[in-house]
């Protein structure tokens, strides 16, 4: 009876506890990343997982849909993650229960990404990439103005002399 509780009716997924409250997983991403453009990654590190940011200043952590942990990359791997991605939209989200891949698939959280913010997810040629990613995603996807670590990318700024 709890697992029902922590439900979402409406979009048929689980409910993601944030803070005090449980927010539908969907309605989370949905809410924060649809049609926000991928601007950089924060790359993996002892204390936090490969890290979406987006233009807008919200972060998505890439956790593995298998494990919960950070996705298993090698640190060279990870700028081309940067390439294969910067510059998408999020254009859609979907719930894909445990054994909608096959047998031993388990729940995860399915982003489409686009070229375009407003392109239409249901077009197959729509989608450039689609990541899947572990529940705790949605629970750990962070706002601007909360706590960030350092993105990839430097500023170069000239000393002055």
């Amino acid at each position: 009876m709890l697992n029902k509780l922590m439900w979402c009716d409406e979009h048929n997924c689980p409910r993601v506890r944030v803070g005090d409250e449980y927010e539908c997983a969907i309605e989370r991403i949905d809410a924060h990343l649809m049609g926000k453009q991928i601007q950089d990654i924060i790359p993996t590190s002892a204390k936090s997982p490969l890290t979406l940011v987006f233009h807008d200043g919200h972060t998505l952590p890439l956790l593995c849909p298998n494990c919960g942990d950070s996705y298993h990359t090698q640190t060279d791997e990870e700028d081309k993650i940067l390439d294969e991605l910067a510059a998408l939209y999020v254009i859609g989200v979907a719930y894909a229960e445990p054994g909608a891949a096959d047998a031993d698939s388990p729940e995860m959280i399915v982003l489409a990404l686009g070229r375009t913010p407003d392109a239409d997810p249901n077009n197959p040629d729509a989608i450039v990439e689609e990541l899947y990613v572990h529940l705790d995603s949605a629970r750990r996807l962070t706002c601007p103005g909360k706590r960030r670590p350092q993105s990839r990318r430097r500023t170069y700024r000239r000393r002055r002399e």
